[in-house]
């Protein structure tokens, strides 16, 4: 009973301190927390309505997400967090979110977030698709009415009534509003960034508490196995920078591990593994420690499932969770598509060998096919410029596909088709290309 009396005087007073950490991020994702809380720049599943709203473009099928969250495990009292979420993609205006955030501390206090979020591809830069994200977030803090919060104490030790921070109701609510942005710098980097809580609303319940505005930037590498994001966050004043890494070792389970440090003695080791079943379910578990700060506590222990609806080949290799052939197969292939003058898919063969064998002669063999392709299609360009025929539009457009241009390849690959339009090859790279990005010309 003592230590309820004590953790309620806590809340009441730090809660209700400007500056102090109501509404704050503790780490919702366990994948996310398995890697140091790293994911503004990763952002590729249902948790993007929590890290990065922008982060929805990036993906086109539908998912549902739930988890659970046992934070500072050992305590007397029990703190624990929740989430539920919902994706729904639309491919011509963009991807819808909604979540359900909930906090508890000891069945003395509550927090509920409501995320209303939406995220689309609006425009490319360089050949490169920006992404653009907002949330719109109901907040709600409820303390619990109990014989303390009645009965409040002066210095003198007397008793008057209700406490005066409870004069006007036990509950506040507010509305805060997120912006993010996400795009790729080349095929394995990303970059994003995130403002939340940019109108600052006040959830104070006697004094001003404002929800301080949070700014991250992240930037992360990612190929077929590997995901090394890092990132910065800055909040009046104080600083974290945390990295870490993702290994996926098999098609189906990976392994995490992250560090964050800041100001305020923040130091924090995650650790994390997920299993995937199909790219149907993932099952992610985060674990994070801190080393200085909270003590008698077993660390944070965070439990989440994805299921995933509508996944596309495409999908499953942008989630780069399986490769559904072997290495050799896919080179074997792409000799076999390349023979076939099937130049475009004969590339991406190639390319996704060169990327990913870890044998230095099947990787230098793929390049060197992929140069080969490079210099018959800047020819065939050049050769028909003066006169465009389906050689130069099949060139142009795959040259573009390979610069990332992919607005200019679809447009290229459109009037080929006015050469040739049963032809299969492009046919399907122009369905791809459609499925891709919302910027591109249907």
């Amino acid at each position: 009973m003592i230590k309820k009396i004590v953790l309620l005087t806590i809340l009441i007073t730090f809660f209700n301190q400007p500056g102090f950490g109501e509404f704050d991020e503790l780490g919702t994702s366990a994948r996310a927390v398995g890697m140091g809380d790293n994911f503004v720049a990763v952002c590729d599943d249902t948790y993007a309505i929590i890290y990065n709203p922008a982060g929805l473009g990036n993906v086109r099928h539908k998912e549902i997400a739930t988890n659970t969250n046992i934070l500072y495990a050992g305590l007397s009292d029990a703190i624990s967090e929740s989430f539920a979420g919902c994706l729904y993609n639309t491919p011509k205006y963009g991807t819808f979110g909604f979540g359900l955030r909930w906090f508890k501390a000891a069945q003395l206090y509550e927090e509920d977030t409501t995320f209303i979020s939406y995220g689309k591809s609006f425009f490319t830069i360089f050949g490169r698709t920006v992404f653009l994200g907002a949330n719109m977030k109901m907040l709600t803090k409820q303390y619990a009415q109990t014989i303390y919060t009645e009965n409040a104490i002066d210095t003198l030790g007397n008793t008057y009534g209700r406490d005066p921070v409870f004069a006007s109701g036990y509950a506040k609510s507010g509305t805060a509003y997120d912006l993010g942005f996400l795009s790729k710098i080349n095929d394995r980097i990303s970059i994003g960034t995130v403002f939340k809580n940019i109108n600052e609303p006040d959830m104070g319940m006697l004094t001003s508490a404002k929800v301080p505005l949070i700014t991250k930037l992240g930037i992360s590498y990612r190929d077929s196995r590997l995901t090394v994001p890092f990132e910065i966050e800055s909040s009046k004043g104080d600083v974290m920078y945390s990295s870490g890494f993702e290994r996926w070792v098999s098609n189906q389970i990976a392994l995490r591990a992250g560090l964050q440090i800041g100001t305020r003695d923040l130091s924090n080791s995650t650790f994390g593994l997920s299993y995937d079943l199909s790219n149907v379910i993932r099952i992610d578990y985060g674990f994070s420690f801190p080393f200085k700060g909270i003590t008698d506590t077993y660390g944070s222990h965070r439990f989440s499932i994805i299921f995933s609806f509508g996944m596309t080949a495409e999908d499953k290799k942008a989630a780069r969770r399986k490769i559904s052939v072997t290495r050799k197969d896919s080179f074997k292939n792409g000799v076999k598509a390349f023979n076939k003058n099937e130049y475009i898919r004969a590339y991406d063969l190639f390319k996704e060998v060169s990327q990913s064998d870890p044998d230095p002669k099947v990787k230098y063999n793929a390049l060197k096919h992929i140069n080969i392709i490079v210099t018959g299609m800047k020819s065939l360009e050049n050769e028909n410029s003066k006169s465009p025929d389906k050689n130069y539009y099949y060139a142009h457009g795959l040259l573009m596909y390979i610069y990332n241009n992919y607005a200019e390849a679809l447009k290229s690959w459109q009037l080929f088709l006015d050469f040739d339009k049963n032809n299969a090859e492009v046919n399907k790279y122009i369905k791809d290309l459609k499925n891709m990005s919302d910027t591109l010309p249907k």
